[in-house]
């Protein structure tokens, strides 16, 4: 038996669970295609929740490039869910963006929706700025997001 502690293994990790919402269904009898305004600000909220709960930080504070936490991810929802893949790309990088401090590697993603979603994510940064509220920041992403709804 081989004991992996972190003692003798060498490193230390938590698992972190995420819910992304369920577009199979009709939610108060509309149909969602992923690019709306509801289920971007879902996404963008649940992941900042996410990332902050991860880096043991509030968004936007100051963190030391030796206190950054590395976040390994993937396509949050997009399986049986159907969230559209890009989308939810560009809204992980949105959010480790918002909380700071925070450094993503994703796994499984193809390196159409990886091009894709980098382009959407800076398509969205380019045009809000900084010192933008999160609503105006949410429209924007909806807006720009929207040109990949096909991309599911």
């Amino acid at each position: 038996m081989r004991d992996l502690t972190p003692q003798t293994y060498g490193a230390n990790f938590n698992v972190l669970a995420m819910a992304a919402p369920d577009l199979r269904r009709k939610v108060g009898g509309k149909t969602f295609t992923g690019t709306e305004i509801e289920v971007v600000q879902d996404l963008f909220n649940t992941f900042v929740a996410g990332f902050v709960k991860a880096s043991g930080h509030m968004p936007q504070t100051s963190v030391p490039a030796n206190q950054k936490v590395m976040i390994h991810t993937g396509g949050i929802g997009t399986g049986v869910f159907q969230n559209n893949k890009v989308v939810v790309y560009a809204l992980q990088c949105l959010a480790a963006r918002h909380v700071g401090g925070v450094d993503l590697t994703f796994y499984e993603v193809d390196s159409t929706t990886a091009a894709n979603g980098q382009k959407a994510y800076q398509d969205i940064v380019s045009q809000v700025g900084t010192g933008t509220s999160i609503d105006r920041m949410m429209a924007v992403a909806a807006q720009v997001l929207a040109k990949y709804k096909a991309e599911v």
